[in-house]
């Protein structure tokens, strides 16, 4: 491309003009060389913000040169068009950046990949998500396990309950990390009964945190969650009643308002803190027979 010849030795204003020319027609031809001068050009930043800036602009709007720069051997053009590859959710660079995740060694450029296949959604990327949910890196393993809950992986709810109990153990319960707050935020998306009962099953999680996030999802699923959260009555803890009332008051469906009936009628809210809560549900929760 003439446009582009000598570059390197004219003054930096023309230099400016003549990348703010090739953006504004859209001259898609002269990718190849932008990328070339990119690598050239390393250590003159101020001249490599301008062409990356330019790449972009062409590259937004060209996915056979995008999907092209991920096999390139500079780790830059590679990381670019990666990046380019997520933004514009660009389908047939799917299978590119699935198979550089499987080979993949370096964390950052990793997470990179994964997080344009979560963009993108391709139905092909869930094992890798399935197999990096349990990374040794706590910010790669966050996004695998968002993306399962994403995909509605039914088949994962049980990996995803075990990382939920793991993070009550003694050595983890003092904090929440990010891996059991994706966890829970997957199952809350999943929401198969299995899910459903789980949470249901943990309304008093060691951690506050993670109790808190789970009460939270639990009142986003609503009504589907009532009768998992209902034989909490029928225990012995008065704190696992208050926090069932107080789940249920939230929600605040003629169902909730059922359930905390049904509570006073068998006898579940004799203590005057359990009665306090109930009642307190049944004002959020309003039906004819509350």
């Amino acid at each position: 491309m003439e446009l582009l010849n000598d570059f390197d030795r004219k003054p930096f204003v023309e230099q400016i003009n003549i990348l703010e020319t090739i953006a504004s027609r859209k001259m898609h031809e002269t990718i190849d060389q932008l990328f070339r001068l990119c690598e050239t050009q390393a250590g003159n930043d101020a001249l490599v913000y301008m062409i990356r800036n330019t790449l972009k602009t062409l590259l937004l709007e060209n996915e056979e040169k995008t999907v092209e720069g991920l096999s390139a051997d500079d780790p830059f053009i590679r990381k670019f068009c990666t990046d380019i590859a997520g933004q514009r959710k660009y389908v047939t660079a799917a299978p590119h950046l699935i198979a550089m995740a499987k080979e993949e060694t370096q964390t950052a450029a990793l997470f990179e990949q994964l997080s344009a296949l979560a963009d993108i959604l391709p139905s092909d990327a869930l094992d890798l998500f399935r197999r990096h949910s349990h990374h040794s890196d706590p910010l790669i393993s966050a996004l695998p396990i968002e993306m399962l809950g994403t995909y509605n992986d039914t088949e994962s709810v049980k990996d995803l309950c075990g990382m939920v109990v793991k993070s009550e153990m003694e050595q983890h319960y003092e904090e929440c990390d990010l891996a059991t707050a994706k966890a829970i935020w997957a199952l809350g998306k999943i929401r198969n009964n299995e899910a459903v009962a789980f949470m249901a099953s943990r309304i008093h999680h060691r951690n506050p945190t993670a109790r808190r996030l789970i009460h939270q999802e639990l009142v986003r699923i609503g009504d589907e969650a009532v009768n998992f959260i209902a034989p909490t009555f029928e225990g012995d803890s008065a704190e696992d009643k208050i926090m069932a009332a107080n789940i249920l008051g939230q929600i605040g469906t003629r169902d909730c308002a059922e359930v905390l009936v049904r509570a006073f009628d068998k006898g579940a809210a004799t203590d005057a803190n359990i009665r306090f809560a109930v009642y307190e549900a049944l004002g959020r929760a309003r039906s004819m027979q509350s």
